[in-house]
């Protein structure tokens, strides 16, 4: 899950994955599972990033609906 994780936020940037019911669904899904494991492998860097995504990503969405 991790690795495609990492995959789908390396490869697409925020906007797309916004803008791509598929891809967001992905996203949404894979963050849960990567959040779930980093908190079992106690990886604080993995925990932050995940989040950091997720709060940029809601920005973009906020400024997408506007």
């Amino acid at each position: 899950m991790l690795a495609a994780w990492l995959f789908l936020t390396r490869r697409y940037s925020l906007e797309e994955i916004a803008g791509n019911a598929q891809r967001l669904h992905h996203f949404e899904l894979l963050s849960a599972q990567t959040r779930r494991w980093a908190r079992k492998q106690r990886r604080q860097d993995i925990i932050d990033e995940v989040a950091e995504r997720q709060r940029a990503l809601k920005l973009v969405k906020q400024r997408n609906d506007q």
